[in-house]
């Protein structure tokens, strides 16, 4: 273990004594000499930052999509582990650990494997994947729940779908694009996705 000072962050008189007294130490007989570190504990749990990543995708989504795709029923459990992450309202929606550049940031709708259709989420290395913009999305995360295999892979490990681009400023695009009126069923400015 290696201690080192940081003199910028305390005080230079409790720098000053706390050297002082390790200097101390390190002159007399090993055998009684001790001293505690310890850490504490302030909050993080993968919990607490997996709930910080799935805020973050739905609000991502939310200014990309709408009212009408972040509003429905089916998002209720998302909402509510965003607001408890401790419990299990939905138990996988995080795929960590990406090769992708740490400030790479997309919004893709997941079209294959069917299974998965979905809304993935990419800031960096996370991923969130958030039900899809289809019919059977309700019963997005009973889905994942069942799946024998987590984290989920498609053939060759890709997915195949659209990118949507990344929302600099609320877009709403299934409120006011031509999805809204009827007259169109792909998002507009989708293209295939690079995932």
């Amino acid at each position: 273990m290696e201690i080192v000072g940081r003199p910028d962050h305390n005080d230079h008189r409790v720098t000053a004594a706390h050297l002082s007294a390790l200097q101390a130490m390190a002159s007399g007989p090993v055998e009684e000499q001790s001293f505690n570190v310890s850490f504490p504990w302030n909050g993080f749990t993968s919990a607490n930052v997996e709930a910080g990543w799935l805020r973050s995708a739905y609000l991502a989504a939310f200014a990309r999509l709408g009212y009408r795709y972040a509003f429905r029923r089916l998002f209720a459990p998302v909402r509510a582990q965003i607001a408890d992450p401790q419990g299990e309202h939905i138990t996988r929606f995080y795929l960590g650990g990406a090769e992708s550049p740490p400030t790479r940031r997309a919004v893709i709708l997941i079209e294959r494997p069917r299974s998965l259709r979905s809304v993935a989420v990419i800031m960096g290395r996370h991923c969130i994947l958030l039900p899809g913009v289809h019919a059977d999305s309700d019963t997005f995360y009973d889905r994942l729940a069942a799946r024998a295999t987590w984290p989920p892979r498609g053939r060759s490990g890709r997915f195949d779908g659209k990118a949507l681009g990344w929302p600099t400023r609320p877009l709403l695009s299934m409120d006011f694009g031509p999805e809204a009126r009827g007259t169109a069923s792909v998002i507009p400015g989708a293209r295939p996705a690079d995932h």
